[in-house]
């Protein structure tokens, strides 16, 4: 029986390349094999040119890839080819939405072709109301394009085309059938910064406007040039995919995406993430995350409007009837609820029958809530005694957000105990998620690489006190910290230099990070039957924590260049290397970002950035170094090395797991 599309059929032909997936023998029988064409559909139409990777080409390099590191090399290249396209993402920042008709597509492409043997001539045809048979040559595919239908399953819907026969007969031959139908799959992404790509922006800071030569130096711009305007002011800010929440391309959430999306060429994957660093389950997740790292950075004080989990729940619901709109947050009914505490809101669709069902999603979270980047900023900051007023005040505030491992803890709670603050916020994300989930669909949760360990697998930093000048060379990865400490009446002396000992990145690890992973190993076995965990990764970070170095000795840009005068030429050179030739994307021992990296990869523009509470930042500290604090929201977290390693391990996980029927 033929079937209708609402009167619109659209069947052309087009010369394409590649072939798609089953490639067959030249000698084996003729077959149809299709693919759906632009089937990771997150971007308005990347350019096209000689010099321009499409999206076929990258889905392609992605399907051939062996490993991790085959998967960064094909997304490197194709957003080197394709730039801004960070800007051209269906995605509403404003509206913290993604555009409706990117989720509820009209109809999806495919391209045919046949493999084998079929003559010169194939004509082609097709159970489709209103499809016009075509004849072509047989070496060349040709496109066509089918409905969408709805599927309703409970109260929400899947989306797909309809099956379809379609037959090629070559000239004088016999005729091949194939059935084409079309899956739209629905990946989802919530959580912090290991999800959303902090340290990884899609346009990194520009450094190659810093002067290469200098008429004058300024003695106190040593080990701090990151942070003094001489230097580096004409440098440009980085930019992201959602600017204030440092959302970029380059995390492992959108590596999984690309993963399943090459490895499945009959499904249209569509794929939205709402992950955002510095998001906790009350503050970002099941409520709203008032400062996002990037609020000061797009025109004013920004804070987030929706909750991670409601906000995903709005995308999912459908256009009103002659409804214009393109918000998904405009058509949702909303009631009070309160979470630990907090007025939240929770969300459902007008017509919560029509919602779209989620596939799959893909979650990292517990890292903020229990307070991991003021524990490490504890552990870098002088101690306040014995200083200046001034300086006591900044150390002070700075220290008021900073937090202790034995407070980490306390929140994590003893083995097994599931009334601590932690194994609860777990529980209501469960709580909440059960609630808007489909039957069947999937949560994948990673696990927190370790970010502690040098190349050898000890724990980085030196054994020394914290004030003792002999820092030796893993510290080198920390001065660019002095940057943004105020001049006064100090010149960068050891006792303002920041270093983790040993001892405190000992504490760290037995405190912190090896009860983090339990409680989240714990959450996802109390979620058993939905609830996966995946953490294949780890034994890849166990020499190449933020400290680590190559081997061979080379220091790998561990510490930051620096200006020196050249005998009988004043103005001297950049030695060791020079901040032009800084590349975050480069593959590297380490897999997590130093602050000295943070510095030079995301340093934003000079603003009053320091929010409510921060005149105390205001009244001591520059705007540019304000700049170079707001950088430190980068420093270890991963590069995207890691990111594709996680999302490697991601991806294998959520090809391996069956989804909704």
């Amino acid at each position: 029986m033929k079937r209708g599309w609402a009167g619109l059929v659209l069947a052309a032909v087009v010369s394409v390349t590649g072939a798609g997936a089953n490639a067959q023998d030249v000698d084996s029988p003729s077959v149809i094999e299709w693919r759906v064409k632009d089937r990771f559909r997150l971007w308005d139409q990347a350019r096209s040119g000689p010099r321009n990777l499409s999206l076929e080409d990258l889905l392609n390099n992605v399907a051939d890839a062996e490993n991790a590191s085959g998967v960064e090399q094909a997304m490197l290249a194709f957003l080197g080819s394709q730039p801004n396209l960070h800007r051209r993402a269906y995605w509403r920042e404003g509206e913290e939405t993604y555009d409706r008709d990117f989720i509820w597509p009209l109809g999806y492409r495919v391209v045919l072709s046949v493999r084998g043997e079929a003559g010169e001539t194939c004509r082609w045809s097709a159970d489709l109301e209103g499809f016009v048979p075509v004849e072509r040559p047989c070496d060349n595919p040709f496109e066509m394009a089918l409905p969408r239908v709805e599927t309703v399953q409970g109260e929400q819907v899947r989306l797909g085309s309809p099956a379809v026969e379609v037959v090629v007969t070559p000239e004088g031959g016999t005729p091949i059938r194939t059935t084409v139908q079309v899956r739209d799959r629905l990946i989802a992404s919530i959580g912090d910064s290991y999800a959303s790509g902090e340290g990884n922006p899609d346009r990194p800071t520009d450094l190659g406007p810093i002067p290469r030569r200098f008429d004058a130096w300024d003695q106190t711009w040593d080990g701090r040039w990151v942070g003094r305007d001489p230097v580096i002011s004409d440098s440009s800010e980085p930019e992201w995919w959602d600017q204030r929440c440092h959302r970029s391309f380059l995390s492992q959430h959108m590596v999984a995406a690309l993963r399943y999306a090459a490895e499945n060429p009959h499904v249209a994957t569509t794929f939205l993430t709402f992950a955002c660093s510095g998001a906790q389950t009350f503050s970002g997740v099941l409520a709203t995350q008032p400062e996002p790292p990037g609020f000061a950075d797009v025109g004013g004080n920004a804070r987030l409007n929706y909750p991670q989990v409601e906000v995903l729940l709005a995308n999912m619901c459908p256009r009103p009837p002659n409804g214009r709109s393109r918000d998904s947050t405009t058509d949702v009914e909303r009631s009070p609820r309160y979470w630990n505490g907090q007025s939240a809101t929770r969300w459902r669709c007008t017509d919560y029958r029509r919602a779209r069902a989620i596939d799959a999603l893909l979650v990292s979270i517990g890292g903020n809530d229990i307070g991991f980047a003021p524990v490490i900023q504890e552990a870098l900051l002088p101690e306040p005694t014995g200083r200046s007023r001034t300086e006591r005040r900044l150390l002070n505030f700075l220290r008021g957000r900073a937090s202790t491992p034995d407070e980490a803890f306390a929140q994590i709670g003893e083995p097994g105990q599931t009334t601590a603050p932690l194994p609860r916020n777990l529980a209501a994300i469960r709580d909440r998620l059960e609630e808007i989930l489909p039957p069947g669909a999937p949560v994948l949760q990673t696990v927190y690489p370790n970010p502690l360990n040098d190349e050898k697998g000890a724990f980085c930093g030196p054994d020394t006190r914290r004030r003792n000048d002999d820092i030796g060379v893993h510290a080198q990865a920390l001065t660019s910290v002095g940057a943004f400490w105020p001049e006064l009446e100090i010149l960068g002396t050891a006792d303002w230099r920041s270093v983790i000992t040993k001892g405190e990145i000992t504490e760290i690890q037995n405190k912190l990070v090896t009860p983090l992973n339990g409680v989240i190993r714990n959450h996802v076995d109390a979620g058993r039957g939905r609830w996966q965990i995946v953490d294949a990764f780890e034994p890849a970070f166990r020499t190449r924590g933020w400290c680590a170095v190559a081997p061979t000795g080379d220091l790998q840009e561990l510490a930051l260049p620096n200006w020196r005068r050249v005998d009988g030429d004043d103005r001297g050179e950049w030695h060791d290397w020079a901040p032009q030739q800084w590349d975050p994307y480069a593959s590297r021992q380490r897999l997590f970002r130093t602050p000295n990296d943070a510095a030079l990869t995301q340093q934003p523009m000079a603003r009053n950035r320091f929010g409510l509470g921060g005149w105390v930042l205001g009244g001591v500290l520059t705007p540019r170094q304000g700049a170079v604090l707001a950088a430190m929201s980068g420093a270890f977290h991963p590069t995207f090395e890691a990111h594709a390693i996680i999302g490697w391990s991601l991806g294998e996980a959520l090809i391996a797991t069956p989804l909704p029927d």
